[in-house]
């Protein structure tokens, strides 16, 4: 038996990397994901088929989407619409090194993260001595 199954596909942004080795070009790598959702109303051009309670607009989860990746030097004049202004590249690699300098200084003094801590020893068990003819206890 074969069953189609709607949903609603939305692509959104995962998380980018950026990558700036010394003395070569960096790149830029987008990492996407699609969220499936149930649709608002099934399709009008096909029997609804319930495999389980679910409501309206309820996730179902993500599967990995593409990876975008430009070189940063191709791509640093390059312009988009934010909020109705229009912003290079260049301006949003200048922006993420001033919050980074922003936040190093910050964190020199104050670090966000606890410094790790070595677990507890483990105390071994003491060994039977192989002279004695009784049985190891349990």
């Amino acid at each position: 038996m074969a069953v189609t199954v709607v949903v609603d596909a939305t692509w959104r942004l995962s998380h980018v990397e950026f990558s700036t080795p010394l003395g070569y070009p960096g790149t830029v790598m987008g990492h996407s994901e699609i969220m499936l959702m149930e649709p608002d109303a099934p399709p009008t051009d096909m029997e609804p088929v319930t495999l389980r309670a679910r409501t309206a607009g309820q996730t179902y989860g993500t599967m990995a989407g593409a990876t975008i990746t430009r070189g940063i030097d191709a791509v640093a004049e390059e312009t988009v619409e934010v909020d109705g202004q229009t912003i290079s590249f260049a301006t949003v690699t200048a922006a993420l090194d001033a919050f980074m300098r922003k936040w190093r200084s910050e964190d020199a003094g104050n670090p966000p993260l606890p410094a790790p801590q070595a677990a507890e020893m483990t105390p071994m068990p003491e060994m039977p001595d192989p002279q004695d003819p009784r049985p190891p206890p349990n």
